[in-house]
């Protein structure tokens, strides 16, 4: 149903502001980079590979992906079960404690981790039959922080699975020192656990040219829409009246990705990946900023993009996570 929503309503527009998703920070676009991943993992999915992984510096969007990448799986393969996870764990926590949270399958009292465990893989063999189909996603965020131990399990779940003839594909996103877990586990001898999760590995590529922020700014001006249903963009929602005069925030792409690939490669002393989290923190900043001087003649200058980004702290992250021995 279509929501009658005019933005040039000060008072209406007012009354909805605090829980726009630029404002709550909780903006859900299809990035090249998600458009990218999901690519690659429909094809492992698809074909039933055991294994994907994907790894790159925090703050890239990583964790923004593995949900995306969940809801997108849902809507192309409704009989396929799927279930994101983190791994970024307590000491006391295991995969199969994770994994029975996610599902909402309750504990019993005194139940041992091996009663939970055998439990666990019938609800989950239960999902996935009940869907009509025959295979399992685990999409696992922070797969870095899971130990041997806790990959054994998966490992035992996998082959589980196989008798029943139930496919289980792990999707993985990691930090980059997923490498020494997996130097680790080769000295150890576990060979067998590296080509079962680890082997197909695949650089996270985040926001990496003009193109790729113009495509982003593009869905604000177009296809980002709220109040949902109502056909407003995002742009149109912070300044309606330059948008109705022509104002686009994608006529800035080169302009805010000068500013920001300038301003991460100064806080690094070097060329580093742009944060994408950041990122999105400073178009934050710049929306709302525009939207307090929002006219027919609306211009971004650049010291308005420079002070957003900032504000976004983009470059304070930057020079911290490029101290030697620093992982966040």
């Amino acid at each position: 149903m279509m929501i009658f929503f005019d933005p040039a309503n000060v008072d209406q527009r007012n009354s909805m502001t605090d829980g726009h998703p630029v404002v709550e920070a909780k903006v859900k676009a299809i990035t090249s980079t998600i458009q990218g991943v999901y690519a690659r993992v429909r094809e492992s999915v698809w074909l039933g590979h055991p294994s994907i992984c994907f790894d790159g510096p925090p703050r890239m969007g990583k964790t923004a992906s593995a949900a995306m990448v969940k809801f997108l799986l849902e809507q192309e393969f409704p009989k396929k079960y799927a279930i994101h996870i983190s791994c970024d764990m307590s000491e006391d926590d295991t995969i199969v404690n994770t994994l029975v949270n996610a599902t909402g399958l309750l504990p019993k009292y005194r139940e041992s981790q091996s009663k939970l465990r055998n439990r666990l893989i019938k609800h989950l063999e239960c999902e996935v039959l009940a869907r009509g189909g025959a295979h399992f996603v685990l999409i696992l965020d922070e797969l870095q922080s899971l130990t041997l131990a806790q990959f054994k399990v998966l490992q035992m779940m996998q082959n589980h699975f196989k008798l029943s003839e139930i496919t289980l594909t792990s999707v993985g996103f990691a930090q980059p020192d997923i490498a020494n877990r997996i130097s680790a586990f080769r000295l150890a001898g576990e060979d067998a656990i590296v080509a079962r999760f680890l082997s197909q590995r695949v650089r996270f590529q985040g926001c990496d040219s003009a193109t790729w922020l113009n495509e982003l700014l593009q869905d604000y001006d177009t296809t980002l829409i709220y109040p949902p249903e109502s056909g407003c963009s995002y742009t149109n929602f912070f300044v309606p009246l330059a948008f109705s005069s022509g104002f686009r925030l994608s006529n800035y792409a080169s302009s805010i990705y000068a500013a920001v690939r300038q301003a991460v490669t100064d806080a690094a002393a070097a060329r580093v990946p742009i944060p994408t989290e950041h990122l999105f923190r400073a178009l934050q900043n710049l929306l709302i900023r525009a939207s307090a001087n929002d006219s027919a003649n609306l211009e971004i200058r650049i010291e308005d993009i420079k002070e957003a980004i900032e504000r976004s702290m983009m470059a304070e992250f930057v020079q911290s996570s490029s101290r030697p021995g620093t992982s966040k």
